[in-house]
């Protein structure tokens, strides 16, 4: 049987239909032939450079690894060039996972409503004043870093460490309103904050204006090898999470401002509802 690699299959479609697209990324489209022309040339860089694999396979512990690693640190679009291109230099591509990324949406979810506490509007999405704002999106996370390592040298007795760092910064957190405006005041929904069952942020604050704290950890892993009968082995593993012992939050307390109901008051000639008290955000 044939063996096949992914850099002989694509080279192999971009061939037979090169004009064919294959990636899109925002406005940028990528072609099988481009794709494969690029992806060569990357690998006639690195084997230029000396990279590539100094030892086969059948010379190599199960544990061991032959080539040479290349990291990657790179916007979304063209990775699967590198790593492509990486393949064919023989290489080992190691992805550390770095995101600089934004995300902004309008809020909306079947529940939410919006700045006049209108319904949303599909028909008119994004061209009418209460549905077209774009703000920061609850998934925004800025910054996220993923690395990992591995050391296994000779002298260690086959004795390997190796480890996984994250750096991430946090996501976005609205300051809401907590409580509910009584029906006597004319609310068409007694339970919730706004009088209409629509969504409960502080219009005055807007949006995702606060951020929550990052996560850092350092994860790491000791590894022993052992010879039971002929290439059989046996790997024991170590492991220990989060070694420096940061606390790491996951949950957050987001309300900012409480309705006190009982002091609620409303004049019908400015249409306004008062008696609130201010309450900080904590996590």
């Amino acid at each position: 049987m044939t063996e096949w690699t992914i850099g002989a299959v694509l080279d192999a479609i971009a061939e037979s239909v090169p004009d064919r697209l294959m990636t899109v990324c925002g406005e940028r489209r990528s072609t099988f032939g481009e794709t494969a022309e690029r992806t060569r040339r990357l690998a006639n860089f690195l084997a230029g450079q000396g990279f590539g694999a100094h030892r086969e396979r059948d010379e190599l512990e199960n544990w061991e690894c032959g080539q040479d690693r290349v990291a990657l640190i790179m916007h979304n679009d063209l990775y699967p060039d590198m790593v492509i291109g990486c393949l064919k230099a023989r290489t080992v591509p190691a992805n550390v996972n770095y995101t600089l990324s934004e995300s902004v949406d309008n809020g909306q979810t079947s529940a939410t409503f919006f700045g006049g506490n209108l319904p949303f509007d599909t028909l008119t999405y994004r061209t009418n004043p209460i549905d077209s704002p774009l703000v920061t999106s609850n998934n925004d996370r800025r910054n996220r870093f993923v690395g990992s390592f591995h050391y296994q040298p000779d002298y260690l007795w086959g004795v390997g460490i190796g480890g996984v760092l994250t750096l991430e910064s946090g996501l976005p957190i609205t300051q809401k309103i907590n409580g509910s405006l009584p029906a006597s005041i004319g609310s068409v929904n007694s339970t919730s904050t706004n009088g209409t069952g629509g969504f409960f942020v502080a219009p005055w604050v807007g949006i995702n204006t606060d951020r929550q704290p990052g996560r850092r950890t350092l994860d790491l892993r000791v590894s022993k090898n052992f010879v039971v009968a002929g290439s059989r082995r046996i790997q024991v593993l170590w492991e220990v999470f989060n070694v420096t012992n940061r606390v790491n939050y996951a949950t957050f307390f987001d309300s900012a401002f409480d309705v006190n109901s009982a002091a609620t008051s409303y004049d019908a000639a400015s249409n306004v509802a008062t008696a609130w008290s201010l309450k900080s955000p904590e996590t």
